[in-house]
């Protein structure tokens, strides 16, 4: 949420919190559809294997989006450090 924060300008800071919660509270439903059609074809270890792997898969972009944003992120870890 801090690098959310740091990498989103202030003025928009609302809407984008806003989509995210939207998209999220959205996908909650449909995630538990899957789970449950998985788990009903294939049993509860497919669910826990399938989800498993797609958060490994999901790291790759999280890694690459704070790799590039890798100065922004180190000096909010500075002492004294305000984004205005």
């Amino acid at each position: 949420m801090s690098v959310r924060q740091a990498l989103v300008p202030p003025h928009l800071f609302g809407r984008v919190l806003g989509a995210i919660r939207t998209l999220l509270w959205g996908l909650i439903p449909l995630g538990a559809l899957a789970g449950g059609l998985l788990a009903g074809a294939f049993g509860l270890r497919a669910v826990f294997m399938i989800s498993g792997c797609v958060m490994l898969a999901l790291m790759v972009p999280l890694c690459w989006v704070l790799w590039r944003h890798r100065e922004l992120i180190n000096t909010l870890r500075e002492p004294g450090t305000v984004d205005t």
